[in-house]
């Protein structure tokens, strides 16, 4: 009498499918945690420069709104302060950094109440992001993108309640906005620690071909999809890359790496990511996504 063997092809499949579903079980628990980074009350802010110094803020600021515009983020954002510089500032820059920022917030849905001049509007700024701190809590944390000095911050910090100010998430990628001593007159990220904030460091977003641009890249055909693209506010876009070239002979929009790690839950973004995320836009793309 022959022997009956276990029917060991489907209890291999059964274990591999118990596997496949182990794996998948995890991978759900990950993107969970990945999503809390921005909790479902939480809001978010901006504060840049871009009057004096380099003018990657003039394609970083664009970037950002539309990646925000792309996560929903429309009505969650509810503070941004431009031209952030203080004590110092050059007319041109401005008038860019304008084109940049107010461009952009109307382009893809913004409310303009929510965006302020530093340079003719700095007691409202402060004065709203101090109204924003003072709105947060355990449940709705407010999440400061630092794209500038920390002056502007520190001064609505200085105006918030105490017990508010742990929940303003200072995000930063850059030593030399955090810096007290860089900039003349103002204060650092560790005064704002110093105050309550919570400092929450995200990678630099510098890098040629594999971020957002850097000193030095001419790696254009990373962006061509937004030269290419059907819709004009992806091209729009692109014009905004081109100035920040004519002025500082780069292709760099760094700081939108925050802006990225924030709608995406990634702090490794890169212009091939931003293509595939923007090509899925919600916004506004309608039928004409970028190729």
């Amino acid at each position: 009498m022959k022997t009956q063997l276990p029917p060991v092809k489907k209890n291999r499949n059964i274990l591999l499918n118990l596997a496949c579903i182990i794996v998948l079980v995890f991978a759900c628990s990950q993107s969970m945690i990945l999503a809390q980074i921005v909790g479902p009350n939480d809001r978010v802010a901006y504060s840049a420069d871009g009057n004096v110094n380099d003018p990657d803020v003039w394609s970083a600021t664009p970037l950002s709104l539309a990646m925000w515009a792309d996560a929903g983020f429309q009505n969650r954002m509810v503070h941004f302060d431009y031209n952030s510089r203080l004590f110092v500032s050059k007319a041109y820059k401005e008038a860019e950094n304008y084109e940049s920022t107010i461009g952009a917030a109307t382009r893809f849905g913004f409310d303009l109440d929510k965006f302020f001049n530093d340079q003719t509007q700095l007691n409202a700024s402060v004065a709203n992001l101090t109204k924003e701190i003072n709105a947060s809590s355990a449940d709705s944390r407010l999440w400061v993108c630092m794209a500038g000095p920390f002056e502007v911050l520190y001064r609505a910090l200085l105006g918030a309640d105490e017990d508010k100010r742990q929940y303003c998430m200072m995000v930063t990628h850059s030593w030399v906005n955090e810096e007290p001593d860089k900039w003349d007159g103002c204060h650092g990220r560790t005064d704002c620690e110093a105050l309550g904030a919570i400092y929450h460091p995200v990678r630099t977003g510098n890098g040629c071909t594999n971020a957002f641009g850097a000193s030095g890249c001419s790696s254009w055909e990373q962006v061509d999809w937004l030269k290419d693209s059907p819709d004009e506010d992806f091209q729009w876009l692109y014009s905004r890359l081109r100035a920040t070239w004519e002025d500082g002979n780069k292709l760099d929009g760094s700081d939108c790496t925050m802006a990225y790690y924030l709608a995406y839950n990634d702090e490794d973004g890169n212009f091939a990511k931003l293509h595939y995320e923007l090509g899925n836009c919600l916004y506004k793309c309608g039928a004409n996504p970028p190729a």
